[in-house]
């Protein structure tokens, strides 16, 4: 069965698949940035990070492509 089939028919006649995802938390980042060995203050340092152009902390890319890689590949 592949996966269209698998999915919910619309009137239009499109298979609406589930979507599958992943709410990544503060811990997640400072936990794989901290496992990464990466110190860099605007992963991990709320303060410092406000006075940035983005004004909260960012999640390491890292981290991203490797939800993003791993999101994919169940599909």
């Amino acid at each position: 069965m592949s996966s269209a089939d698998s999915g919910t028919k619309t009137g239009g006649g499109r298979a609406l698949s589930p979507r599958t995802g992943r709410t990544v938390s503060e811990a997640d980042n400072i936990l794989f940035s901290t496992l990464t060995m990466n110190p860099q203050a605007l992963h991990l340092d709320e303060a410092w990070a406000a006075q940035q152009p983005f004004g909260q902390r960012l999640v390491n890319s890292l981290f991203t492509l490797s939800t993003l890689v791993a999101s994919r590949s169940r599909s």
